[in-house]
């Protein structure tokens, strides 16, 4: 019998002890309330509830129960339940009360001066709040695509700065759009090919650019250069993705809207746009980039653009913002900023719009 008593002692110990081992793992009260079980003293016990600290306060400030409650709004009998459940929760006498005398314990009084100034530090955080959601001022978390952060921080990032000196950007590059889902930001900018499906976010589309075959010099020197999108299948090719297996390249004519289906196996495949940009200005093949990569390489020759009517499936600009709501005015101001210059930077790039000034 005793080692029969002596393990239910024991196992209820181990479920306590695992009890609050979740507890510690919880991210939020709902899930502190599932791991504690039904109807448990001390789970009340556990919680405090800090509308009791301002209670207190409250009473201490207008010297009595009674002046407390007119100030609060709420019944005298229930403040007065109120008080008295704090002081049960925390063992101790705050205040001596009698119908002529209201004394606040020196305990109350050191209890008071933490609930003033738990009751400022939660004003100034209200206050905080409001002035960041009516000033541009504050920090911006910032996370883009590669492209795009070269593009913003060279030639879009400084006017904002200038124009909102209250304001800091903290940037964090993304490699691939899903990354989004590890990261805390105000807001995204991401370049992407394909239709982005993360229904939580809410979705602005920047622009859409198409992509263009380009080549160096020395490459189309040593290779014929294609005069249709069925050579193609003869030449090296570069392509911006994860896999080096068969790639399908959706090819339109931009004065016939024509399309061409081309399947092809890539010499050389990177999710670095970049690295394919830097592989095609070495010789190593024809690559479709988009102008904001390829733009600056064909104004100086170092690249060729192939095939110019035609153009390689199109790269997407998009925001995205976490949330509708709350939405502070130093982001939006920096959103409305991109939305309004990116679109004419990324144009001014456009092979077709370099030529026209280049023969003016």
């Amino acid at each position: 019998m005793l080692i029969a008593k002596f393990s239910a002692i024991f196992c209820m110990a181990i479920r306590t002890a695992l009890q609050r081992q979740r507890l510690q793992g919880a991210k939020n009260l709902d899930e502190m309330r599932y791991h504690w079980p039904a109807n448990n003293p001390e789970w009340e016990k556990s919680l405090i509830n800090f509308n009791d600290y301002y209670y207190f306060a409250q009473v201490v400030e207008n010297s009595g129960i009674t002046a407390a409650s007119k100030v609060l709004g709420l019944p005298k009998s229930k403040l007065s339940r109120r008080i008295a459940e704090l002081e049960a929760r925390l063992g101790a006498r705050l205040i001596q009360r009698t119908p002529r005398s209201f004394l606040v314990t020196e305990l109350g009084s050191e209890f008071y001066e933490h609930a003033r100034k738990m009751m400022l530090e939660a004003r100034a955080a209200e206050t905080a709040v409001k002035r960041r959601l009516v000033d541009q001022t504050g920090t911006i978390r910032l996370s883009s695509s590669p492209t795009v952060s070269r593009l913003c921080f060279a030639q879009i990032m400084p006017a904002f700065l200038r124009n909102f000196p209250n304001t800091h950007v903290k940037q964090e590059v993304l490699n691939r759009p899903a990354d989004i889902i590890n990261r805390m930001s105000d807001l995204f900018i991401l370049s992407h090919e394909d239709t982005l499906d993360d229904s939580t976010m809410i979705q602005r589309r920047l622009l859409i650019e198409p992509r263009h075959l380009v080549a160096s010099r020395e490459y189309i020197a040593h290779s014929k250069s294609p005069t249709g999108p069925d050579d193609l299948m003869s030449h090296q090719m570069l392509a911006t993705s994860e896999t080096s297996t068969q790639i399908r390249w959706d090819l339109t004519e931009t004065s016939t809207n024509r399309q061409s289906c081309q399947c092809l196996t890539p010499r050389l495949a990177s999710n670095d746009i970049f690295a394919v940009a830097a592989a095609a200005r070495a010789g190593a093949g024809i690559a479709a980039l988009p102008a904001s990569v390829c733009g600056d390489d064909i104004r100086t020759g170092e690249l060729i653009h192939i095939l110019p009517e035609w153009t390689a499936g199109a790269t997407m600009v998009s925001a995205l913002l976490p949330s509708k709501q709350g939405v502070l005015p130093a982001v939006r101001a920096l959103l409305d900023h991109i939305t309004e210059q990116l679109p004419p930077i990324v144009a001014a790039l456009h092979p077709h719009r370099q030529a026209a000034r280049a023969t003016q």
